[in-house]
């Protein structure tokens, strides 16, 4: 379970596809929700979810949905070729501190 570190290839598979940016974000987000559905299990054995750790999740709520809500006006509003610069940037900037 090491932190989503896949999603720089990720993104990097998905940028040489050329999909268009509504089908990048989507298939990006259900490949990472399956993958983060199978590691439930894993967590639950190793006792990973608490009482403290799930009222965390709860009040982090608002700033999920504000998050969701800023990430769709930027998505509405960003070309398809800046988009993709912007994935390639932080691609970059995500791979380079995983080496840290």
């Amino acid at each position: 379970t090491v932190a989503n570190a896949a999603g720089s290839v990720m993104n990097l598979y998905l940028l040489s596809m050329r999909l268009p940016k509504a089908e990048f974000i989507a298939t990006a987000a259900w490949f990472f929700f399956i993958i983060n559905l199978t590691k439930i299990p894993i967590y639950v054995f190793h006792d990973l979810f608490s009482a403290t750790s799930l009222k965390f999740d709860f009040l982090m709520v608002p700033a999920t949905i504000a998050g969701a809500v800023t990430g769709r006006w930027l998505f509405e509003h960003i070309p398809q070729r800046v988009f993709e610069g912007i994935v390639l940037v932080l691609t970059v900037a995500a791979t380079l501190m995983l080496f840290r």
